[in-house]
This record gives C-alpha cells, sequence and structure tokens, in this order.
C-alpha cells in the first residue's frame, strides 16, 4: 500500500486558490510551464482570474447536460398533502357526513439521506481538456439527480493527489457542503475546466511542499502518476462514494460520461 506523505485539507474553493498564490522554491513550476491548450488557460494567473469572477461558459455546459439529463431520466412526481380544511370549504359535503375530508393532516419532517461524493480531481496527462470537461458536467448533472429525483442531500469532497515509489500527496477540498445548493457558478470551474488541474492544482503543491521534500519523494517532475482512489482513508465510511477515476478512452462528445456516472450510482445503491 502506497504511504501518503503529503495532505492537506482546504475547506474551500476559495482557500485553495489563494494557496496557489503564494510562494515556492520550487525550480520548475508545472503550473506556469504547461501548454495552454493541454491546461485549458494561458497561465496559471489567467486561471485564478476564472475561478475567482466565475466562468459563464462553463455554468452553461452544465446546465445543458443537466437539461438533456432530466429530460431522458424518468422522474417521478411527488404527491404532494395540502390542508383542505380553508378556502375550498365544502358545505354540503360536510353536512352529508364526510368529516374526515377536512381534517386538518399533520405535517410530517421528511429526513433526507445525506451522502459525500468524492470527485477525482487528478487524471492522466493524456486525457484531453474536452474529456476533463464532460466528466465535470456529467457529475453536475448526477448531483442534481441524486438531490431533485433522489430527495437526498449531497456533499462534494474534491481529491487530487499523484503517486510514485509507494509514495502519495493528496489535496482535499470541500466544494458543496450538504446544506449548500447546487451553485453551478461556484462548482463550474472546479469540476470541469482543465486548469483546475493542470494550473491550480499543481500550483497547491508547488506551495505546499518544498522542493528538496518534492525532489526525494518524486513529484518534483511529472507530479507523480494519477491516482484511482485517491481517498483511501474515505473508505468504508457509511454514505461516502468514490467517483470513478476519469480515462482517455471515455467521455470525448458532450455528455459522454452522463451515462455512465447515472449507471455507476444505480449499482453503487442496488
Amino acid at each position: 500500500m502506497e504511504t501518503i506523505t503529503h495532505m492537506r485539507e482546504f475547506a474551500s474553493w476559495g482557500e485553495y486558490v489563494d494557496t496557489a498564490c503564494g510562494t515556492s522554491d520550487w525550480e520548475s513550476r508545472g503550473s506556469y510551464t504547461s501548454g495552454a491548450t493541454w491546461a485549458g488557460s494561458e497561465s496559471l494567473e489567467a486561471a485564478v482570474a476564472i475561478s475567482r469572477t466565475g466562468w459563464p461558459e462553463g455554468v452553461a455546459m452544465m446546465q445543458a447536460d443537466m437539461d438533456i439529463a432530466a429530460a431522458q431520466e424518468d422522474r417521478t412526481v411527488r404527491a404532494r398533502s395540502y390542508d383542505v380544511d380553508g378556502e375550498e370549504f365544502d358545505v354540503e359535503q360536510w353536512i352529508e357526513g364526510s368529516h374526515e375530508l377536512f381534517e386538518i393532516r399533520e405535517r410530517k419532517r421528511v429526513t433526507r439521506r445525506q451522502v459525500t461524493l468524492v470527485v477525482n480531481g487528478s487524471a492522466p496527462s493524456s486525457v484531453t481538456p474536452e474529456t476533463l470537461t464532460s466528466y465535470g458536467a456529467a457529475i453536475a448533472s448526477l448531483v442534481a439527480s441524486i438531490e431533485e429525483v433522489g430527495n437526498q442531500r449531497v456533499r462534494i469532497l474534491y481529491e487530487q493527489g499523484g503517486r510514485k515509489n509507494g509514495k502519495r500527496y493528496v489535496q482535499r477540498v470541500v466544494l458543496k457542503e450538504v446544506h449548500d445548493t447546487l451553485d453551478l457558478m461556484q462548482l463550474a470551474f472546479p469540476l470541469i475546466h482543465p486548469s483546475a488541474l493542470r494550473r491550480v492544482c499543481f500550483a497547491v503543491l508547488e506551495c505546499t511542499m518544498t522542493w528538496k521534500q518534492a525532489d526525494e519523494e518524486g513529484f518534483a517532475y511529472g507530479y507523480g502518476g494519477s491516482v484511482k482512489d485517491p481517498a483511501e482513508d474515505l473508505k468504508g465510511e457509511p454514505n461516502t462514494y468514490i467517483l470513478p477515476e476519469v480515462t482517455t478512452v471515455d467521455g470525448h462528445g458532450p455528455g459522454g460520461y452522463r451515462t455512465t456516472l447515472l449507471e455507476w450510482w444505480d449499482k453503487a445503491n442496488a
């Protein structure tokens, strides 16, 4: 089993981005040297600006995927129960003896199941920016489906990690708490922008691990290989689900991951 030698947790994406803007003694910084097409932005500064001001184009992509998913799903309309002793009071039925129709119904509090979804933010370098975008949009559709159709509340954790020579680093970020509404503007950048991984995540590693430590552990060049299951410490936790890793062969078109994730969720809850 790989040993986690460097783990950092962040309470929000904002805190994570602030950390990415810190100082570093690294001799080579992939957050700066990565190509614009592969990384999804011209520079780390450009990526940070998009993350902080919002990414409307990303919101539109997520919403489009969610709309398609909603149209495809067989959603059950929940029946609503109302009090019937107000404006619609029927005197004739009352006189006829149908008193039970007008009894005030007790409203019952429905407890929603709370689940945690762990998003694997790491991906092989061969994964295209388009695939990362498709995967992230599908995650938003999955969360919407769980909350709207499944009547559950979702907490989203974003994890990025690398592994090499039996060692591993992990970065864990809270993207959404169970009580938060699904805010697409807040989630668009971390979930579907390639620069979330290929600029910001790299920069956080560079700013939280010294060059000497990174060089000794093998992360100074290449940042290690992608991690399939970053949240090993969360395995077995109640109502916690670790999303499958994004790959090079699936999800290249719009909505390409939607069916994959919905099927994965159904199987996990069978």
